[in-house]
């Protein structure tokens, strides 16, 4: 089955730079974006203006105690203190680039060394033991940020209240257990991780898509992502993520039932549509015009097309899914 399928050759780092090019930051981090990502407030948002001013003001106040690692001569030092002073934000984004762009080399590398050396196993085990530990990271992250929150100060001893001056406390796991070693004490996790999870489930998918297109471990990836809970699933299923998942369902099952329920999951949680989304839509209507039209009946061959079964999910994938998916972009101001 494997070699009847085209198998394209890019390397991990190839596919790991597109997945950067497509997912370079969650659309809710933009701090002019209160009312959240998700369409019709369907999924919550994780950030509040007002929140990530706060965030980037603290990191302004604690940046130099302890100075990352792509800071190495003192003239950088300066430079990045100067745009302390007049552009924290732009510092700030810079730091959470550079980390992130850093983890994803290392994901990608060891994801490389375990296909080699296991296959698509490989690439699940080093999933489960670097990836999915992010979000138990992050909900210890938000559980007790919210507990700090609620807190009472008038209870806190003078001994417990914080110094101002002190830089706020790493709320990370030990080096040794956190996936995400060295994340400077001063940036929350939150910022990271919702760049980092997403884009490492994606280049996960991908290559077991690429690579190891009928194994049953790339359609056990999005129910494992949902079974970790809501903030695994809101930062996880992606639109990209899920427009791979659909196009798999195509080109390895030729799945029009499994790509309607994909379609209505995405649309039941809130999940956009995009050009990606139409284009593969477009793509299935393409295919049956050819097949049938195909004096040797093309890919699947016009006996394919014609089964009742067939012919009932083709109406509503690539005619009646196509429509809404029209109207979702003519919503976002794309036009389809």
């Amino acid at each position: 089955i494997y070699r009847s399928l085209p198998r394209k050759t890019n390397t991990v780092d190839e596919e790991e730079n597109t997945i950067d090019q497509q997912f370079v930051r969650p659309s809710f981090l933009i701090a002019q974006r209160i009312e959240g990502h998700f369409r019709k407030g369907l999924r919550p948002s994780f950030l509040t203006t007002e929140k990530r001013a706060e965030d980037v003001a603290s990191f302004a106040a604690h940046y130099g105690s302890v100075r990352p690692g792509f800071i190495r001569r003192a003239e950088d030092a300066a430079v990045v203190e100067e745009r302390l002073q007049h552009d924290p934000e732009s510092v700030f984004q810079g730091t959470v680039h550079r980390y992130c762009r850093e983890e994803m080399d290392k994901i990608a590398d060891l994801f490389q060394d375990a296909m080699n050396r296991q296959g698509d196993v490989g690439i699940w085990n080093t999933c489960h033991t670097k990836v999915f530990p992010m979000i138990q990271l992050l909900d210890k992250s938000l559980r007790q940020e919210r507990s700090f929150q609620v807190e009472e100060p008038s209870r806190k001893t003078q001994n417990e209240i914080s110094d101002p001056d002190d830089p706020p406390k790493s709320i990370t796991m030990s080096p040794a257990e956190s996936p995400l070693p060295d994340l400077p004490p001063y940036v929350p996790p939150l910022y990271i991780i919702s760049r980092l999870y997403p884009a490492a489930l994606l280049l996960t998918f991908r290559l077991l898509k690429t690579k190891f297109p009928t194994s049953p471990l790339a359609l056990a990836l999005l129910p494992q992502i949902r079974s970790l809970g809501p903030t695994s699933y809101v930062l996880g299923a992606s639109t990209e993520f899920y427009n791979v998942l659909i196009e798999l369902r195509w080109d390895v099952y030729s799945d029009l039932k499994g790509i309607d329920g994909l379609l209505l999951e995405m649309e039941r949680s809130g999940v956009e549509f995009n050009i990606g989304t139409w284009n593969t839509l477009v793509g299935i209507g393409a295919e049956r015009f050819t097949d049938l039209n195909s004096p040797d009946g093309g890919v699947r061959g016009a006996a394919f097309w014609e089964r009742p079964h067939n012919v009932k999910w083709f109406q509503k994938v690539a005619v009646e899914w196509k429509i809404v998916v029209a109207a979702r972009l003519r919503e976002q101001g794309l036009g389809a």
